[in-house]
C-alpha cells in the first residue's frame, strides 16, 4: 500500500513539474511576441515605447496634446497594459516633449529618468520645472551625455551624443520653448533588441550629426561600450528613425555608413519627399514610414534578429 501510495505521488509530482515546465515555456514565449517597439505620433510630437522581454519598459518622450485635461499618451500605454515605466528620457528641454510628465508620474511608478544636461534652465522655465517634478518624486535623475548606457537580458540601448559642447541653435517655437531652443542637446540613441538595431536620430542639426560619424570613425563608441556589447555596429541598420531631415553633406554621409534597411521619418515637409525617393532608390531602402501620416506604427521582435512591421 505505502509503495502504490509513492508511486502515486511520484507520478502526480512529475505531471506537476510537467505542467510548470510548459506553463514557464509558454509565458516566455508570450513575452518575446509583445510589441518592442512601438511609436506614437501626435501633431506635436512623437512618443517611442519599448516593451522589452524581460517586463521592463522603455518611453522616450511624452508630448502628447492634452485632451480634455487628459493625457493621451497614458490612455495609450494603459491600453497596451503598461503598469511602470523603467526608463523615461526626455530629448529636448522644450515642452512639447514632456507636456504630458505630470499625468505618467501621477499614473505609472517611474524608476529612471534621463534628461538633457541643460546649464541655462533659466531659459526653459517648464523643463526646470519638470526636472523638479521629477525630484521631488524621488525618481532617479540621469543627465544625457554620449557613454551612457543600458543593457538588459536581451537589449542594449546607449547614447552616441551630444556633444559636450553643443551649441545653441536659435529657433522659433510656438509651443512655449521661446525663441532660444537648445536643439543640439537632443541625443541620436542607439537601441539593439534582441539583435534588431535601430539608430533614433534627435533634432539636433548637422554638427551633431558630423559628432556622431566623427566619434563612430575613430572608434570612440567601441571603446565606451565594449565591456557591455560586443557587436556593436552602425552599419546596415535595421532601422534609422529621423526626427529631422536635412539633404546636407553630414545626413547623406549618415546613409552611407548606416545603410538601413527601413526608414522611419517621425517629423518631415512635404517639399522633402521627392528627395527622400531618391534615397530610398539610392541606398536600397525596403520601407519608409512617415509617422505624420499614421497614429501608431509597431515593429514586434518575436525571436532573435527577426521582427514584423506592425500597421
Amino acid at each position: 500500500m505505502k509503495n502504490k501510495l509513492s508511486l502515486k505521488s511520484a507520478i502526480i509530482f512529475a505531471l506537476i513539474a510537467i505542467l510548470c515546465a510548459f506553463t514557464m515555456l509558454s509565458a516566455c514565449k508570450k513575452s518575446n511576441t509583445i510589441f518592442g517597439v512601438e511609436f506614437f505620433e501626435s501633431p506635436h510630437h512623437k512618443s517611442l515605447l519599448v516593451n522589452f522581454s524581460d517586463g521592463k519598459t522603455l518611453l522616450i518622450d511624452g508630448g502628447y496634446c492634452e485632451n480634455n485635461g487628459q493625457s493621451e499618451i497614458v490612455k495609450e500605454l494603459k491600453e497596451r497594459g503598461v503598469g511602470r515605466i523603467d526608463y523615461l528620457i526626455i530629448t529636448k528641454p522644450c515642452e512639447n516633449y514632456f507636456l504630458s510628465l505630470e499625468n505618467l508620474i501621477e499614473s505609472f511608478e517611474i524608476d529612471l529618468a534621463f534628461v538633457p544636461e541643460i546649464k541655462t534652465t533659466s531659459l526653459f522655465p517648464a523643463y526646470e520645472n519638470a526636472v523638479g517634478l521629477l525630484k521631488s518624486k524621488n525618481i532617479k535623475i540621469e543627465g544625457i551625455k554620449m557613454g551612457v548606457s543600458v543593457k538588459g537580458e536581451n537589449y542594449f540601448f546607449a547614447f552616441l551624443s551630444p556633444s559636450p559642447n553643443a551649441p545653441l541653435t536659435e529657433s522659433v517655437n510656438n509651443i512655449g520653448c521661446g525663441e532660444q531652443v537648445v536643439n543640439n542637446s537632443t541625443p541620436n540613441i542607439y537601441l539593439d533588441y534582441n539583435g534588431v538595431r535601430f539608430l533614433i536620430c534627435g533634432e539636433g542639426d548637422e554638427s551633431q550629426v558630423k559628432y556622431l560619424l566623427d566619434n563612430y570613425k575613430v572608434g570612440m563608441y567601441f571603446i565606451a561600450f565594449d565591456s557591455v556589447i560586443k557587436n556593436f555596429s552602425l552599419s546596415k541598420l535595421d532601422f534609422l528613425v529621423l526626427n529631422n531631415f536635412s539633404v546636407k553633406t553630414e545626413w547623406q554621409e549618415l546613409f552611407s555608413i548606416t545603410q538601413p534597411l527601413n526608414l522611419i521619418i517621425t517629423k518631415t515637409l512635404a517639399m522633402q519627399y521627392e528627395k527622400l525617393n531618391l534615397l530610398k532608390q539610392k541606398y536600397s531602402l525596403t520601407s519608409v514610414f512617415d509617422l505624420s501620416s499614421r497614429f501608431s506604427f509597431g515593429v514586434e521582435i518575436p525571436n532573435s534578429k527577426t521582427y514584423k512591421i506592425m500597421q
